[in-house]
């Protein structure tokens, strides 16, 4: 048995703003930050294309970082992405596998973020994912709205 995790966010944006600042090394610096801790680092980098790498490595300075390595199994900007997705679990160790398909479909000029992340072994990891979601979609909608 596996578990899901789907989660919706409306975003002030049109789907392919949206869709840009989600894929953004730099945008990420910010989605994967810390507010709260003053020596947070998050480092990014993507390669946008079937086949292409996706690697996101956050945390805080001195502790051993989370770390996302990503393959891109689906682009069709702006619409829909899917990735595989290994989450190495920094501090806590260990690594789990999922899959991740993000639709962005427009709504009355904004965009509807849907998020499905599949595969889970147990609750605990999809709750620690789910606990993440929220805070990292609720900047995303902040950054795109303060471009336009």
């Amino acid at each position: 048995m596996t578990y899901e995790l789907r989660i919706e966010r409306l975003i002030d944006g049109s789907p392919g703003d949206v869709f840009d600042a989600f894929v953004d090394p730099e945008t990420q610096k910010f989605l994967y930050g810390d507010e709260q801790e003053a020596d947070w680092l998050v480092e990014s980098e993507v390669d946008l294309r079937v086949g292409g790498m996706w690697t996101i490595q956050f945390g805080k300075v001195g502790e051993v970082p989370f770390r996302e390595t990503n393959t891109f199994i689906e682009v069709d900007r702006p619409v829909r992405l899917v990735f595989a997705s290994t989450m190495f679990k920094g501090r806590y160790g260990g690594t789990y596998d999922t899959r991740v398909a993000v639709t962005f479909d427009e709504r009355d000029g904004k965009t509807l973020l849907t998020i499905l992340q599949t595969g889970f072994e147990n609750e605990d990891e999809r709750d620690m994912i789910q606990n993440g979601w929220p805070a990292i979609l609720e900047r995303l909608d902040k950054i795109v709205g303060s471009r336009h």
